[in-house]
């Protein structure tokens, strides 16, 4: 079988047992799933800037914030008859919100790469963090602002269903949607001029290539991708808070990311799924759960250098060269 078969087949194995989860799989087991392909489509977005383009951010929990609490800033009940239910309109107020928000830090943080990138944004999710602990009667403080059930295309549900099987098949929805819309973008000219300025940004820009043009458009259409993910989680969670949006939390896609193995397509993805499973697993049995997690975490690591899906290509070339 060749390796264009191979990823097909793959492709359509996993989507089918996608569609089948909710039939066969607790409730429960459906919620943790939708919670981690919202975070899949933020870790797609985290990949386009830190895989791609090479540029580290240790505060993309900025976006995944902004998109949440756009969500549940439209439902707040002081709003009265503007208050906002249909989760499409709120999805395109997220993609707003966080395009306007990451064109404005993008615009201050692409003039800089390697750790002062990083720093810089750092520093925007701490200041974002602290507005939300601060603007109480905006944000609700360390309360946070409760989110409710918002209808689907036109259609409200209760929340015990709309929480499992419901919203479960419209995030999964989205998540293909994204999916392609970023496959279409990492493989255009414009996916392939940021690989150029990861590899040499020099030599890009003697070619002329406007560098910092690029890299802000890869910075804004990664926050989107973050606040798409951040505003289909809200929902799932029922309350939005500051703790979503500090630098340990910007930590956790970092690690999504090189998990899965940077730089490749469905890496994060994979990433994700790994992550906030062993995480879920290991809180059933230990209170300790971050030691273990941490630890778990670097052991794999250590073991796959080049993530999952760096280990998985290089046992295939291993194998191909064995087969010739």
């Amino acid at each position: 079988m060749s390796l264009r078969s191979e990823y097909e087949f793959g492709i359509m194995a996993l989507l089918s047992l996608m569609l089948i989860i909710p039939m066969y799989f607790p409730r429960y087991y459906v919620y943790i799933i939708a919670v981690t392909l919202c975070y899949a489509i933020y870790a797609l977005g985290y990949n386009l800037i830190f895989g791609y383009t090479g540029l580290l951010s240790f505060g993309h929990a900025l976006y995944w914030g902004v998109g949440a609490y756009t969500v549940a800033a439209f439902m707040r009940p002081e709003l009265g008859p503007f208050r906002i239910f249909s989760m499409e309109a709120l999805l395109v107020l997220s993609v707003v919100t966080s395009a306007l928000v990451a064109l404005a830090v993008g615009s201050i943080c692409v003039r800089y790469t390697r750790i002062f990138f990083g720093l810089l944004n750092l520093g925007f999710v701490m200041l974002w963090y602290s507005l939300l602990l601060k603007l109480y009667y905006i944000t609700g403080g360390t309360d946070g602002l409760p989110v409710y059930t918002p209808t689907l295309l036109g259609q409200s549900f209760t929340a015990e269903v709309f929480r499992t099987y419901t919203y479960y098949y419209y995030v999964l929805a989205i998540f293909l949607a994204t999916s392609l819309m970023m496959w279409r973008v990492v493989n255009s000219h414009f996916g392939l001029t940021l690989k150029a300025l990861r590899e040499n940004s020099l030599r890009a820009g003697f070619v002329g290539l406007d560098i910092s043009r690029y890299r802000l458009a890869s910075y804004v259409l990664s926050g989107i991708w973050g606040g798409i993910g951040g505003a289909l989680w809200a929902p799932l969670s029922g309350q939005v808070s500051p703790e979503i949006s500090t630098w340990l939390t910007s930590g956790d896609i970092v690690l999504m990311t090189i998990l899965g193995g940077m730089g490749s397509f469905i890496g994060p993805v994979i990433g994700a799924f790994v992550f906030l499973n062993l995480k879920v697993q290991i809180m059933h049995y230990t209170t300790f759960w971050q030691l273990f997690l941490g630890s778990a975490v670097i052991l794999m690591v250590l073991v796959l250098p080049g993530g999952i899906c760096g280990a998985a290509s290089s046992l295939r070339l291993r194998r191909t060269k064995t087969a010739s």
